[in-house]
């Protein structure tokens, strides 16, 4: 989700679970449609349901390798959203 539904994201999130705990960011490899700046990037909004605890570790910024094409050798392309594929 892009930042121009930020609003009506926390509003349906306040009317339906007990709290926002983080906005997560995904990186992608590539920027997506767009005119004036192109986004690398998708929000998701983490909510919180119920009483539950949580302990593991996660951090609010997401790089996955992700396939976005067809194309023949798509597989073997650089990962850039890491930093090691850029040493290499």
């Amino acid at each position: 989700m892009g930042w121009h539904h930020t609003a009506e994201m926390i509003a349906a999130g306040e009317a339906v679970y007990k709290e926002l705990k983080n906005l997560l960011a995904s990186v992608k490899r590539n920027g997506g449609m767009g005119t004036f700046y192109r986004s690398r990037h998708e929000l998701i909004f983490a909510v919180k349901r119920g009483t539950g605890q949580h302990g593991r570790y996660r951090t609010n910024v997401w790089t996955y390798k992700r396939l976005n094409t067809l194309k023949a050798g798509r597989l073997d392309e650089p990962d850039f959203t890491r930093a090691s594929s850029r040493l290499k």
